[in-house]
């Protein structure tokens, strides 16, 4: 066979060689397409991004403050606030029973294994006795080694400045950077009254006075921290007016007769309390209380982002969270549907975003810009909107930028984590511009197609082509044994 015949028998079978791909297309929001090219919008700032600058509490809130340590070492404090800020950022929340009585059932079975004994030199039942206390002693030494010990934290007066000082800043910027997102995707609704479950020192109500202070109204704070309360209602109102201020409540325990408020927030609380049972208590007694928007905030640890995904399951999926006069719900932010977060399979990795703050100018550093991650959910009353700006898919990981391209994971509103190419001849000079310009939190105004592609495998190789080149070997070989 001549090597035009075979080249020309290769080149048809290879042809056949046809492979179907699946592949993720984009598809730019026709709306913002056309504004694009209009140069009505810049793709920087498409209805998509979600993100704010660095934030910088108020100057009113710094001279409160300020205040507040008068004839104290700042700079110790600031040290020391620190320190602690970094202690609640490593707590977990407390283990349930049930999987505290799975893990020590587990570490007793490997203990047994390790510690295994011949019967027959048991000799009595004393000796059986014995070999099985040893073995419990060993287990429950073990589980207490590996088991993280949750302890509440007693806020006296002086604990509760370290935490003004360690936690002031990130909470006001990561809670401006939630209320924003309301904000933006719902701009006709203004907050007149809040329900703060574990206020602290009062941070969110100084982050809700940015967006909705001319309509804020009522402002309900609950902590269980009577030295908590009193900071922060000293940072609100001062020392030099002793009265209430009119239309903001502190109370140490939630009330007995819930009532409805625009948005409830439970910011870092959740960690605080002692079971799985009480935190959904809780979260219920929460969301009986919710008229619009309920706001669950944690660090953005695999902790963390397993009690906000607890709480937004039960509300999601739990009947008991169903039995009220307005049951539908949905996540109206980070998740663009309502289905199990995908986030919790495949790598346990936690699910969060990330903001900058300045701190607080104290200490021998002064005033610096840290980040800080979070996890969150806004639930919502009501049915999902069916318009295409609440399902845009959302970045959930920083992007990767490399020459012509941008890669972006994406949560999709089918509840799929989608890793997607953006270049400009493939996905458009629009959708290119707007994934380059978008951060990590931020929404793209895209719609995800699959698309089967055909591709064709090189690498096969046909039976008549690799018979060929068998042969050719061969009369090679023969060539040589006969030289």
């Amino acid at each position: 066979m001549s090597r035009r015949v075979r080249y020309l028998l290769s080149f048809c079978c290879n042809c056949r060689q046809m492979s179907t791909k699946i592949r993720i297309v984009p598809e730019l929001n026709q709306n913002v397409h056309d504004n694009i090219v209009a140069e009505t919008l810049n793709p920087k700032k498409h209805p998509g991004v979600c993100r704010t600058l660095p934030q910088r509490i108020p100057s009113i809130l710094y001279e409160a403050v300020q205040n507040a340590l008068k004839d104290r070492c700042e700079k110790t404090l600031a040290k020391e606030g620190d320190a602690f800020n970094k202690y609640l950022k490593l707590r977990e929340a407390p283990l349930d029973d049930e999987t505290c009585a799975e893990n020590l059932k587990a570490i007793k079975e490997r203990v047994e294994r390790k510690m295994r004994i011949d019967e027959s030199k048991l000799s009595s039942e004393e000796d059986v006795i014995s070999h099985m206390q040893r073995v419990k002693s060993k287990s429950i030494a073990i589980f207490k080694q590996t088991t993280y010990n949750w302890k509440p934290v007693v806020y006296d007066k002086y604990t509760s400045l370290l935490y003004m000082m360690g936690r002031l800043s990130p909470n006001y910027s990561v809670l401006c950077r939630v209320f924003n997102e309301i904000a933006i995707r719902d701009p006709h609704f203004s907050a007149k009254s809040i329900f703060d479950f574990g206020s602290g020192v009062g941070t969110a109500s100084w982050a809700a006075k940015h967006y909705w202070g001319e309509h804020l109204q009522e402002f309900y704070s609950v902590d269980s921290s009577s030295h908590m309360l009193d900071l922060a209602q000293f940072l609100v109102q001062g020392d030099s007016s002793p009265a209430p201020l009119p239309g903001y409540y502190y109370r140490q325990f939630l009330p007995s007769k819930p009532r409805r408020y625009d948005i409830v927030i439970s910011a870092f609380s959740l960690i605080e309390l002692a079971s799985k049972q009480i935190r959904l208590e809780t979260i219920l007694n929460l969301w009986n209380q919710t008229g619009q928007y309920l706001v669950i905030v944690e660090h953005g640890t695999k902790s963390g982002f397993r009690l906000v995904s607890e709480a937004r399951d039960f509300i999601l999926f739990s009947s008991a969270a169903k039995n009220n006069e307005q049951a539908s719900a949905y996540a109206f932010a980070p998740c663009p549907h309502d289905l199990h977060c995908p986030r919790l399979a495949p790598d346990q990795s936690p699910c969060n975003l990330e903001v900058a703050y300045y701190t607080l100018p104290f200490g021998l550093r002064g005033e610096r810009i840290l980040k800080e991650k979070f996890s969150y959910v806004i639930l919502k009353k009501g049915a999902r909107p069916s318009d295409d700006h609440n399902m845009w898919p959302r970045i959930v990981s920083p992007n990767l930028k490399v020459s012509r391209q941008s890669i972006c994971r994406l949560c999709t509103s089918e509840g799929k984590l989608q890793e997607v190419i953006f270049t400009k001849a493939k996905s458009g000079k629009e959708s290119y511009k707007c994934a380059r310009a978008s951060r990590w939190g931020d929404l793209l105004p895209v719609k995800l197609k699959e698309v089967e592609v055909e591709v064709r495998d090189w690498a096969a190789k046909s039976s008549e082509e690799e018979e060929s080149e068998n042969n050719e070997e061969a009369d090679v070989d023969n060539n040589k044994e006969k030289e």
